[in-house]
């Protein structure tokens, strides 16, 4: 059986959400009703959602910096490029 505990690492609500992205209430219930981001209302009210769900969607929409696109580009056409 799952503990207090291990059922709360799993589970984050609103207010930790907006502590964990930085987005403010509004924001987090907008991407909700727009069913951006899945969630949870077991008893019909309170929202949560899975902390490993936030956390894939933030490195769902990574941007390389210039550096590791320059590499990639170097090491694909064997070349070598300097700063």
């Amino acid at each position: 059986m799952e503990t207090k505990e291990e059922r709360e690492s799993k589970y984050l609500d609103v207010e930790e959400v907006q502590k964990i992205t930085g987005f403010s209430k509004s924001y987090i219930y907008k991407l909700t009703s727009s069913r951006t981001i899945s969630f949870f209302k077991p008893f019909g009210k309170k929202v949560y959602f899975s902390k490993q769900e936030i956390e894939a969607k933030f490195k769902a929409n990574r941007i390389s910096s210039k550096n590791e696109i320059l590499e990639q580009t170097a090491s694909t056409k064997g070349g070598n490029y300097d700063n």
